[in-house]
């Protein structure tokens, strides 16, 4: 695994030791509606992560970069 991951697991790790199910679930209290509890927020990073990850995949594999397209027509 990437030293930059492992560091990030052991700090999620870290900052979630001894949280129950239900602190990690629970909506803080005085927040607007909407706030995303521990778990939402946890589970949007890594959704994020998983999302950028498969895009860098389809780039390398096609060997161009992200947002590059290739229009025949703009071609000089």
């Amino acid at each position: 695994m990437d030293l930059y991951l492992e560091r990030l697991q052991q700090a999620i790790a870290s900052a979630t030791r001894g949280m129950t199910g239900e602190d990690l679930t629970r909506h803080p209290e005085g927040h607007p509606e909407g706030t995303w509890s521990v778990a939402e927020v946890l589970e949007h990073l890594y959704l994020t992560y998983a999302g950028t990850t498969k895009a860098f995949e389809r780039c390398l594999q096609a060997g161009k970069p992200a947002g590059h397209s290739h229009h025949p027509e703009a071609a000089g």
